[in-house]
C-alpha cells in the first residue's frame, strides 16, 4: 500500500514539472551573457560606466543596454535562444575609450546556458578647446562639440561647460571634422574649427589614441531667431509637437526642423544672414502624418507661393504664425449598451414590497407549504371537520 501512495505521488510531481516547464517555457530555457570590462592598461581596471548592448542576428526583438557597475561587471539574464552581437560605448559619460565591438562575436546562446564574455576597452584620444563670443570673449557654455571622421567609426560629441571649455574624448585615432553646434539652444551661428562656416571648409585635426590634441577654439557669431506659434484652424487651440521645417527659398532641401512646445510655440536660432521659407506640419518623412494640413508662411498652400523672410543676425522676426486644419477624419466609437444596476420601477408604493396576490384553493382543497411554498392540495376525509348544525 505505502509503495503505491509514493507511485502515485512520484507521478503526480513528474506531472507538475512538466506543467510548470510548460506554463513557463521563457525561464525553463533563459540564457545569460556576463562579463567584465577592464582598461588596456597594465593593471587591467575595471571601468565603471560603459554602456553594453546586445543586438540580436537577425534583428527581430530588442534587448535594453546596461552599464557596467563598479567593478566593471554586467549581466544579461533570460535571453532568448538566439545569435547576438555585444557591443560597447563609453560616450554617455564621455569616457576615453573607444567604442568597439566584442571580438568573439556573435555570441550564440541555447537552453539555460551561460556565456562569459570579458572585454578589454582601447583608451581612445581627446580634442580640448574653449567657446567664445565673438567681438567680446564671453565664455559660452552649453555649445554642443562634435568630432567625426569618415575613415574610422569615431564620432563623438559633447557640451561646452562654465567657462567655455569643452573634452571630446574616446576618439581612434584619425583625422576629424569638429563641429560648433547652438542652434535651437542658444542664438549663435554654426561653425567649424576653424571659423568655417561650412562642412566642407572645415580644417581637420589630427588625433592619436591615447593623446590629447589642445586649442581646439571656437569664437561663435550672434545669429538671427525666427519665432512664431501654430495653431488649429476653426478652435484657434495651439498644437504642441508639430513639426515646423526651415526651407530655402524654392528649393526642397531642408535646412533645419523643430517641433512646436506644449504652447503651440516654435523658435529658430542661431541663422547666418539669408533668405528662409517657414513650413509648418510638412511631413519630413514619406510616412510621417500629424492628421494636420501643410501650410507656409503666411498662409500660403505651395512652396513657391510662400513669403520669403530675411534673416539678420541680431534680430527676432516675431509672429511667424500658421494656421492648419485637422484633416483626418476618426469616427467616434460606437455608444455601448447602457445597463442599468437599478431594477426597473413597480408599481408598488416606494419602500414597499409588491404585494403577492392571495392564493385560493377550490372546494375540496385546502392551503398548505410545500417545499416553502403554498400550494393547493386535497383534502382527506381526517381533515373535514363537522358542520355545527349537522
Amino acid at each position: 500500500m505505502a509503495d503505491g501512495l509514493r507511485l502515485r505521488f512520484s507521478l503526480a510531481g513528474a506531472v507538475l514539472v512538466v506543467l510548470a516547464a510548460a506554463a513557463f517555457p521563457a525561464l525553463a530555457s533563459a540564457a545569460a551573457i556576463s562579463g567584465t570590462v577592464r582598461d588596456d592598461s597594465p593593471v587591467h581596471a575595471p571601468i565603471q560606466g560603459i554602456q553594453v548592448c546586445l543586438t540580436p542576428i537577425p534583428y527581430t526583438f530588442e534587448v535594453p543596454c546596461m552599464e557596467t557597475n563598479s567593478a566593471g561587471g554586467y549581466s544579461f539574464r533570460e535571453l532568448r535562444n538566439a545569435s547576438y552581437e555585444l557591443r560597447l560605448w563609453g560616450d554617455r559619460y564621455n569616457l576615453n575609450y573607444v567604442t568597439q565591438s566584442y571580438p568573439g562575436n556573435p555570441i550564440t546562446v541555447a537552453g539555460t546556458e551561460v556565456r562569459t564574455a570579458d572585454v578589454e576597452m582601447q583608451t581612445g584620444g581627446r580634442i580640448f578647446g574653449t567657446v567664445t563670443e565673438a567681438g567680446t570673449g564671453t565664455p559660452i557654455a552649453g555649445v554642443e562639440v562634435c568630432a567625426s571622421a569618415p575613415a574610422v567609426e569615431g564620432w563623438r560629441c559633447s557640451r561646452s561647460v562654465a567657462g567655455g571649455v569643452y573634452m571630446l574624448a574616446g576618439l581612434p585615432s584619425g583625422s576629424y571634422r569638429v563641429e560648433f553646434r547652438a542652434r535651437n539652444q542658444l542664438n549663435y551661428q554654426d561653425q567649424y574649427y576653424a571659423g568655417s562656416g561650412t562642412f566642407g571648409g572645415a580644417t581637420l585635426v589630427p588625433v592619436v589614441a591615447k593623446s590629447d590634441v589642445a586649442g581646439i577654439d571656437a569664437t561663435l557669431l550672434p545669429g538671427a531667431e525666427i519665432t512664431g506659434t501654430l495653431i488649429e484652424a476653426g478652435t484657434g487651440k495651439p498644437l504642441p509637437g508639430i513639426a515646423v521645417t526651415l526651407y530655402p527659398p524654392a528649393s526642397e532641401e531642408r535646412e533645419q526642423w523643430v517641433e512646436t512646445d506644449a504652447a503651440g510655440r516654435y523658435a529658430f536660432r542661431g541663422l547666418p544672414d539669408g533668405e528662409h521659407v517657414v513650413a509648418f506640419s510638412r511631413p519630413r518623412y514619406i510616412d510621417d502624418n500629424d492628421c494636420y494640413s501643410t501650410q507656409y508662411y503666411a498662409g500660403a498652400a505651395t512652396l513657391a507661393t510662400a513669403t520669403v523672410l530675411h534673416s539678420v543676425p541680431g534680430y527676432t522676426l516675431n509672429g511667424i504664425d500658421g494656421i492648419v486644419a485637422l484633416e483626418c477624419v476618426f469616427a467616434p466609437p460606437p455608444p455601448a449598451a447602457q445597463q442599468s444596476s437599478t431594477p426597473p420601477p413597480s408599481s408598488s408604493p416606494a419602500g414597499n414590497k409588491p404585494r403577492r396576490k392571495a392564493l385560493r384553493c377550490r372546494t375540496g382543497f385546502r392551503k398548505k407549504r410545500v417545499h416553502g411554498k403554498p400550494r393547493c392540495v386535497k383534502r382527506h376525509k381526517r381533515h373535514h371537520r363537522s358542520h355545527p348544525n349537522r
